[in-house]
């Protein structure tokens, strides 16, 4: 009942104290310069932020040379970015090596020694215990019946891994299954576990990792491979439109003093990314490859930290289309440990080629290379803001920096009432009961 007929207002109290004074006015200018000089003109607290939406355009170019074993048409052969480079949606790929595999459409063994010969072999191994289903569609190919001794892959070799069922050859054990040394079954003193493979239908040979029918290259000169980035934006809310090729902006102006001299913020070279990247320091990625995210973050000349933790461009300055331009970051982001389950960047590729059919006159036989390429996978990603004057958001901003300032108040009179040796005297004098004379 007592809380119903009492009402609290504020009571001005001054208080003659230097140090109490010196304490509420120090917090009063601190708290406005972070308002004034922090939240409104540094943090640009007055701009209404808008996200931007873009693309990139990559430009590679450069030349390699193959070394290993390649094919004879391939012998001194000399490769350029255009023929190397493949470009997708979100990036490009560079190769680092490539395995080619000559094939012809025909009917062959599936029997294979490829990396992922867990994945296809139980598809393609057979025996008289597990025989070959006519028309089964497989990796490789249709299956056409006949279960067929494959010579090249004694199973003998542990890289085939155990448990494969195989066909012993020669000895006393000639013709039955067999399982590899990694089982107790074995051919015998003079025999040989071979790997016994689907006849199959499609293209002829299947892809080997290591017997010849496959041609093994590396190329030398793709890390000195050149990169050029024009990123495009648009800041969706105020629907301006940028590059940071414009103005001038990433280009070098070439004249007779500085040719020669010239590296653009937006061009780099790929062995450049690599070591931003840290995966130069991976002895392995040249035989596995890598995937290299760029993280494209728009920015002034003077990148702050703003209200969201991201970057920024000022659109209300003179020249911003001069000083808001990309910061380039690069980032691995596939696992480097040999004992990941995948890690580095593969695919494969076709290169289609017709032939005069040597037993049919006017006809033609389909070829193909089988290209399994292995190298960098660059993906990119752009974030980043802008922002421009808005009365509204200045208002905003002013209002609740004002409202900080309260903060001086409440912490100067917690000292009073509860750390200052007078807190008794100062507690009774701003605290005070008054009775209302009307209530009779």
């Amino acid at each position: 009942a007592d809380m119903l007929r009492q009402v609290t207002t504020v009571k001005s109290v001054v208080i003659e104290s230097w140090w109490v004074g010196i304490l509420y006015w120090g917090l009063f200018f601190v708290i406005l310069g972070y308002v004034a000089v922090y939240q409104i003109v540094w943090a640009r607290g007055y701009q209404l932020n808008s996200s931007m939406s873009g693309a990139a355009t990559f430009k590679v170019k450069g030349s390699a040379t193959a070394i290993g074993d390649p094919p004879p048409w391939y012998d001194g052969k000399v490769w350029d970015a255009v023929e190397l480079v493949q470009y997708t949606s979100d990036g490009f790929f560079i190769p680092l090596d490539m395995l080619i595999t000559p094939q012809t459409q025909g009917m062959c063994s599936a029997g294979n020694r490829s990396s992922d010969m867990r994945a296809s072999g139980w598809q393609e191994a057979c025996s008289f215990l597990n025989p070959c289903d006519v028309g089964t569609r497989t990796f490789s190919g249709v299956h056409q019946g006949p279960c067929i001794r494959d010579g090249r892959l004694p199973l003998s070799d542990d890289s085939e891994g155990p448990g494969l069922i195989g066909v012993c050859s020669g000895g006393e054990f000639d013709g039955d299954p067999c399982f590899g040394e990694a089982d107790d079954v074995t051919c015998g003193k003079k025999g040989v576990c071979y790997g016994a493979f689907c006849e199959i239908k499609g293209f002829c040979p299947v892809e080997q990792a290591t017997p010849t029918a496959t041609k093994a290259l590396q190329f030398e000169g793709v890390l000195d491979f050149s990169v050029l980035a024009r990123v495009d934006a648009t800041f969706t809310r105020f629907e301006i439109r940028h590059s940071n090729v414009a103005d001038g902006g990433g280009i070098c102006n070439i004249n007779a003093s500085d040719f020669g001299l010239c590296n653009p913020p937006n061009q780099f070279s790929v062995r450049e990314m690599l070591e931003r990247a840290g995966v130069l320091t991976d002895k392995h990625f040249m035989e596995t490859g890598a995937e290299i995210l760029v993280s494209v973050l728009w920015a002034d000349e003077r990148p702050f930290l703003g209200s969201k933790g991201t970057y920024a461009c000022d659109l209300d300055a003179k020249n911003w289309r001069q000083n808001c331009q990309p910061r380039f970051h690069f980032t691995r982001i596939d696992d480097p440990k040999p004992d990941a389950f995948s890690h580095g960047y593969n695919f494969r590729s076709e290169r289609t080629y017709f032939e005069p059919d040597p037993e049919k006159k006017g006809a033609t036989v389909e070829h193909r290379e089988l290209r399994k390429q292995t190298g960098i996978k660059v993906v990119f990603l752009q974030e980043g803001q802008g922002g421009k004057f808005d009365a509204a958001t200045a208002g905003q901003a002013a209002g609740s920096g004002l409202a900080l300032l309260s903060l001086a108040t409440i912490v100067a009179d917690f000292v009073l009432l509860y750390c200052s040796p007078k807190r008794a005297t100062y507690r009774r004098i701003k605290y005070e009961d008054v009775w209302d004379d009307f209530e009779g």
